[in-house]
């Protein structure tokens, strides 16, 4: 599957599924002189059959998609032909973009609420639990912006927010 008018046709009308990734090999350069990433994945489409992909990630899609063994992607096939199935990268970004707004918007309610009195600020020692939150936080946010998502300044303004640094600019 490497015509770049079929991939799209595919990303447009593909039938979707899933895949579990069960391989990964190091970097290797692509015909463009592009880093990549080659990974294998095991696709199970939705009448219960198996096919084995074998594709080349960029190194900046590859902090998007996670891409480590055991990791489901979501992939799209052509029914008539299942053979011809791609990683579905479009779907995995709107998914990230969610999770960032959807985060954000938290991160405000929770804001505008200690403001009102309605909750306690969280105490300077943060737990164990909410440390580990912020950490799922911050590897989301170098997602996005490795996979270009968002900025450089979206990065550092919401990092700032995620966890504040003591230090002066």
């Amino acid at each position: 599957m490497h015509l770049r008018g079929h991939r799209k046709k595919l990303l447009r009308e593909g039938a979707r599924a899933e895949a579990v990734v069960t391989d990964r090999q190091g970097a290797s350069l692509t015909t463009h002189g592009y880093s990549a990433i080659d990974l294998v994945l095991e696709v199970h489409f939705p009448d219960g059959s198996r096919a084995e992909l074998r594709e080349k990630v960029d190194v900046a899609d590859i902090g998007l998609l996670h891409g480590n063994v055991g990791d489901v992607l979501p992939v799209r096939y052509d029914p008539r032909d299942q053979s011809a199935v791609m990683i579905d990268v479009p779907a995995i970004r709107a998914e990230l973009d969610d999770t960032m707004r959807r985060r954000d918007q938290e991160a405000v309610t929770r804001g505008r609420r200690v403001l009102e009195g309605q909750i306690d600020a969280p105490p300077e020692n943060a737990s164990l639990a909410g440390l580990h939150e912020q950490l799922v936080e911050l590897t989301e946010l170098r997602r996005a912006f490795d996979a270009g998502l968002i900025g450089s300044d979206e990065y550092q303004r919401r990092r700032g927010l995620i966890a504040p640094s003591d230090e002066p600019d």
